[in-house]
C-alpha cells in the first residue's frame, strides 16, 4: 500500500501543467488512502487483491493522462 500511496503522488507531480484547483480530489485520494492503510491492511486476501487491482486500474489512467498533460 505504501508503493501506491507513493505512485498516487508521483503521478500527482507529473500533472504539474494541470492547474491546483483540479487536484482536489486527487490530494483526497491520496489522504483517504494514507488514512485507511490499517484497515486495507487487515482486509482478506481476496477483498485486499481486488483493492489492488482498482489501484491498478486507477494508476494506469493516471499514467495516461500524465502522458497526454504532457504532450500539450
Amino acid at each position: 500500500m505504501v508503493r501506491i500511496l507513493n505512485e498516487l503522488k508521483m503521478q500527482r507531480a507529473l500533472l504539474g501543467n494541470v492547474p491546483a484547483d483540479h487536484f482536489v480530489l486527487m490530494d483526497r485520494l491520496i489522504a483517504r488512502v494514507s488514512s485507511a492503510m490499517p484497515e486495507i491492511a487487515d482486509m482478506q486476501v481476496a477483498e485486499f487483491n481486488h483493492v489492488l487491482s482498482e489501484f491498478e486500474k486507477l494508476l494506469a489512467t493516471l499514467d495516461g493522462i500524465s502522458h497526454t498533460a504532457t504532450m500539450h
